[in-house]
């Protein structure tokens, strides 16, 4: 896809809630929050948007697993190029990785390991891609949605995934309620720290009574506060041990297999600020460069 498609394609992926929005939009995601994907749909396109390298190996070995799906099981699979729309909610739309004979959708997924799969030939499949499949049968009207995935690079394994009409109808609650939010630019809560301090930058002389949840949510932030700490003491005492027993020595190793090291990195060279301004403040002062002003939050319950 040169960059031109691709932006094609993203402008169109703006025109609609696509499968790999909808774990996201239920808060179901790793990788994103509800906030993200209404961001991405009101937010100009980028041509770098999605750009990783787990999202680069996966487009390269896509067509891979594919032709494993179909020497597996003899079944020739269509490569469709074009974006599907739900006949009744056309905001639902989908851009899917293949299409069977039979009206069947194919989807295709690299994973690091198989622990979140259950056993093959099943449908236990993560549920962040539960919801992804659910959504290409609801806009396609298909029944039964096949998953190949590759894990470990090497293990490859399919799935059977059958049309569930009650997730469907959730789904197409939850993203018809969204898609509202987009038209109305009507962005939904933040769910994050990060996601926070982008929505409320500035802070106003006022004070908010805390409710019920949020008491609990900060007593429970600072009992999480207390775990950091006490696991940073307890790194530094691992840590100190195994350096103590190191002494001068640079590796650590088991039967000729290295598990740390602990060697001499190069000097740092830093800028002395304080003396170079002592010495030029004129010119200190024509380089300094203000940032943005940023909210710092403090905790100030203790726990008795």
């Amino acid at each position: 896809m040169d960059q031109l498609e691709r932006c094609a394609w993203l402008k169109t992926r703006q025109t609609g809630i696509g499968g790999s929005d909808v774990a996201a939009i239920l808060g179901l995601s790793k990788w994103k929050t509800p906030l993200d994907v209404y961001n991405d749909k009101v937010g100009e396109v980028s041509y770098n948007e999605d750009s990783n390298p787990s999202i680069e190996w996966g487009n390269r070995l896509e067509p891979v697993i594919r032709q494993k799906y179909a020497d597996v099981t003899g079944v020739p699979v269509t490569v469709p190029t074009e974006t599907f729309r739900h006949h009744e909610h056309p905001f639902m739309i989908a851009n899917v990785d293949g299409l069977l004979p039979d009206g069947s959708v194919l989807e295709i997924k690299t994973a690091r390991s198989g622990a979140d799969w259950g056993e093959e030939g099943t449908d236990e499949i993560p549920e962040y891609y539960m919801t992804q499949v659910q959504h290409y049968m609801t806009v396609l009207g298909a029944k039964k949605c096949d998953v190949a995935v590759l894990t470990g690079a090497s293990d490859f394994r399919i799935y059977h995934v059958g049309f569930d009409p009650e997730i469907a109808a959730m789904l197409i609650e939850e993203e018809k309620a969204f898609w509202q939010r987009v038209i109305d630019r009507n962005p939904p809560a933040p769910r994050t720290y990060a996601e926070a301090s982008a929505a409320f930058p500035r802070s106003k002389m006022h004070t908010v009574e805390a409710s019920d949840e949020i008491l609990h949510d900060a007593a429970e932030l600072e009992a999480v506060n207390r775990q950091i700490e006490e696991l940073k003491e307890r790194k530094e005492e691992l840590q100190g041990h195994i350096t103590s027993f190191m002494g001068e020595s640079d590796t650590l190793a088991v039967a000729g297999r290295t598990i740390a090291t602990w060697r001499t990195s190069k000097p740092r060279i830093t800028f002395d600020s304080a003396t170079f301004k002592a010495k030029h403040p004129d010119l200190y002062t024509q380089y300094c460069k203000e940032g943005k002003p940023s909210r710092r939050f403090i905790l100030k319950i203790k726990s008795e």
